[in-house]
């Protein structure tokens, strides 16, 4: 039991993993737009739906996850 407690604990996010994550999807993102403008158009306007719902939450595991999905998007 103590086994799965611990997991669970260092599965959640830290402050620190989300501002990695932003850097690395503000980077993702700088570099998309650079590649292909007209991809990160689309990819964008699709964002822009999600975050009100991000925004609201403010929760560290909910960013971490909204990080991790749109930069395998933008991949």
């Amino acid at each position: 039991m103590l086994m799965f407690m611990c997991a669970s604990v260092e599965a959640a996010c830290t402050p620190e993993e989300a501002q990695a994550k932003a850097q690395d999807f503000m980077n993702a993102a700088i570099a998309l737009a650079q590649k292909e403008p007209q991809r990160y158009q689309v990819v964008a306007q699709a964002m822009q739906n999600e975050l009100p719902e991000l925004q609201k939450a403010n929760e560290l595991d909910k960013i971490c996850s909204f990080y991790d999905e749109w930069l395998a998007k933008m991949k």
